[in-house]
């Protein structure tokens, strides 16, 4: 799911979007924005990321990338 504004950049994804940008699982990604690592918000049943606040590199610390 994207979501466009005006100028055509896209800025909001879901959450399955942002699980394969970094690779991780959805429930990572939905435990990170609990967690307050990366910023999501509910829209309907889903949550969605603002791309312009997603860190270049995945914030939670795991087993397979420290």
């Amino acid at each position: 799911m994207y979501i466009h504004y005006k100028g055509g950049e896209t800025v909001l994804i879901s959450t399955k979007e942002v699980a394969k940008r970094y690779g991780v699982t959805n429930r990572q990604v939905l435990y990170a924005i609990r967690m307050k690592k990366i910023r999501g918000k509910k829209v309907g049943w889903s949550w969605v990321c603002d791309t312009r606040y997603l860190p270049e590199k995945w914030p939670v610390r795991g087993y397979n990338n420290d």
